[in-house]
């Protein structure tokens, strides 16, 4: 089992008669740290660049502006999720003991968690939001800007 989620991230487990069994699925957060200190945007865009490749032009200008803003606060800490969180950058910072995750997807969410971000981003964003596990979640929207900017202030 152990092999198959390092080869694959994932897999199901059947029965003889090809039934499903609802085993609870195992979601792991291997971080790809990026060295701590100050993240100047030219040094940390190469990284954010490669997981938005896939998308048009016009999408792309857009995710990267929410990415440079975030730099702009000056984190001392990006790390790149692969696995349970992929598709999210996390900002960190230390000092503030603040740490955003920041999608590198059209209409989605930013979310912000306290010095317990790394087990807490092992969980699904349904369990996040029902059991209130963030401090703050920005919705992409007209305010995002605004709203960040507060968490700062």
């Amino acid at each position: 089992m152990n092999l198959f989620l390092e080869l694959f991230g994932e897999f199901d487990l059947f029965d003889e008669r090809g039934h499903t069994l609802l085993a609870p699925k195992v979601r792991r957060l291997n971080w790809e740290l990026l060295p701590k200190g100050e993240f100047p945007w030219e040094r940390a865009e190469k990284h954010l660049s490669e997981s938005t490749k896939h998308l048009s032009p016009d999408e792309q200008l857009v995710v990267f502006s929410r990415l440079r803003r975030l730099a702009e606060f000056g984190p001392d800490l990006i790390a790149v999720g692969r696995g349970g969180f992929r598709g999210y950058f996390a900002f960190g910072f230390n000092k503030r003991k603040l740490f955003v995750l920041e999608s590198t997807e059209l209409d989605n969410a930013t979310y912000v968690f306290g010095s317990d971000w790394e087990p807490l981003s092992q969980f699904t964003k349904k369990d996040i939001l029902c059991n209130h596990l963030h401090k703050e979640r920005l919705v992409h929207d007209k305010r995002w800007r605004w709203r960040l900017a507060k968490l700062f202030n």
